[in-house]
């Protein structure tokens, strides 16, 4: 079901357009919900990025900051050559914490189509959490939206029946921060969950909680299992140290 959304007014948002592409489709014709990850973080690089936009001085290109969670919610599916509008905004400020929201919506009716929320750490120059600027805490507008309805994080540990799939982080993955994108996580959590029994249905709604960075070379375990009535647990672990990378509740659309 597609929601609509009241824009927020056009002087507290950043705006910009997107369109979905042939070889983004996956092997149902569909735009992955990882990749509607990186629609928004596109978004979000092209606000810091806009000479004229008053988010400039949250620059990703000089690591400014690191990305802690993420909330993604899913209202339609998108195949070839939908025009879209990609939305942004800083919702909240903490000490050390940045809250920001992501809407895309068809260009063609305005129609919400996916909702992203990210909770974002501050970095000083010497890589550690540090207070946010007072310039960029002027730029909060509040919640402009409030029909998220987003999963919780994920509560408790795998069980021994967890189903574990093995994976190789490559060079491929890796961004500009040096380290794998944080939409590739969700992209392992996609392919770990179709390839469990359990698979079934899409990918609609997912709470990612990052907890260390992944590197090439790196092998990895993604650990899935069911939570309830199509919903999933998940979980990264590292095999060197055992670290858990990423925890996640996924919800999924019912099986057709």
């Amino acid at each position: 079901m597609v929601a609509s959304v009241s824009p927020a007014p056009v002087e507290a948002v950043f705006r910009c357009p997107l369109r979905t592409r042939g070889y983004e489709l996956d092997a149902e014709g569909l735009i992955p919900a990882s990749t509607l990850l990186r629609y928004a973080e596109q978004v979000r690089w092209q606000a810091y990025a806009a000479q004229a936009a008053e988010f400039t001085g949250l620059s990703a290109g000089a690591r400014s900051f690191v990305i802690a969670a993420e909330r993604l919610e899913v209202l339609a599916q998108l195949s070839y050559d939908v025009a879209l509008e990609g939305l942004f905004w800083l919702a909240k400020v903490g000490r050390t914490s940045l809250e920001f929201v992501n809407l895309l919506c068809r260009a063609e009716d305005g129609a919400t189509v996916a909702r992203v929320r990210v909770t974002a750490v501050h970095i000083g120059l010497d890589r550690r959490p540090a207070p946010v600027p007072e310039g960029v805490r002027r730029l909060a507008r509040g919640d402009l939206d409030q029909t998220f309805a987003f999963l919780p994080p994920l509560d408790g540990e795998p069980p021994p029946t967890a189903f574990a799939h093995p994976v190789t982080a490559r060079f491929s993955d890796m961004d500009l921060m040096a380290h794998v994108n944080h939409a590739v996580y969700l992209a392992w959590f996609d392919d770990a969950r179709r390839a469990a029994p359990q698979a079934g249905g899409r990918l609609v709604t997912a709470s990612l909680d990052y907890r260390e960075q992944a590197v090439a070379r790196d092998r990895l375990t993604a650990l899935v299992w069911p939570l309830g009535e199509r919903r999933l647990g998940a979980t990264l672990r590292r095999e060197s140290d055992g670290a858990t990378l990423c925890r996640a509740q996924l919800a999924l659309s019912p099986a057709p």
